[in-house]
């Protein structure tokens, strides 16, 4: 959470590299300041987050990922337990 204001809100949904990816904080922080709101971005994944250095490697190393499990791990009925 950034910000302090209790009359404007903004939820950011992250993707798959999670909240703490350098790009989603920099989007809230620049949120936060450019309309004066408080920015949530919470944890969807439990922490886990896809490894950010997968974008600076070659596309064909990407089916290293095992995406469905990764969802397996997150996924609603998970979090309902």
């Amino acid at each position: 959470m950034i910000g302090s204001n209790s009359d404007v809100a903004i939820l950011v949904i992250h993707d798959l590299f999670g909240w703490t990816f350098p790009n989603i904080r920099l989007l809230a922080d620049a949120y936060a300041e450019e309309v004066n709101a408080t920015v949530y971005v919470p944890d969807f994944f439990g922490g886990e987050v896809l490894p950010s250095d997968i974008l600076s490697k070659n596309p064909s190393e990407w089916g290293s990922l095992d995406l469905p499990a990764f969802t397996a791990r997150n996924s609603k009925d998970i979090r309902k337990a």
